[in-house]
């Protein structure tokens, strides 16, 4: 019996120094390694709060072994 457990980060920053969120939060996710490394099952979620100069913005970035249960077409909603 295999056993897998999907790692969840939710992380809050303040700026995405002129990155755009998907791309902040893809390099994050790589850099940190959420997830198991063989089965790619993490979800990193992204949230940058609004500021009186900045709109808020929220991205979810998953694996590709959670493709199946969180499909990029969904994750956005």
């Amino acid at each position: 019996m295999i056993q897998t457990s999907t790692q969840i980060a939710v992380v809050i920053v303040k700026d995405l120094k002129g990155y755009s969120k998907a791309d902040y939060a893809q390099r994050l996710g790589d850099k940190w390694g959420i997830g198991k490394k063989t089965l790619n099952n993490g979800v990193l979620i992204l949230v940058k709060p609004r500021t009186s100069a900045s709109q808020g913005e929220v991205e979810i970035v998953t694996g590709y072994g959670l493709g199946g249960a969180i499909p990029d077409i969904t994750a956005p909603r």
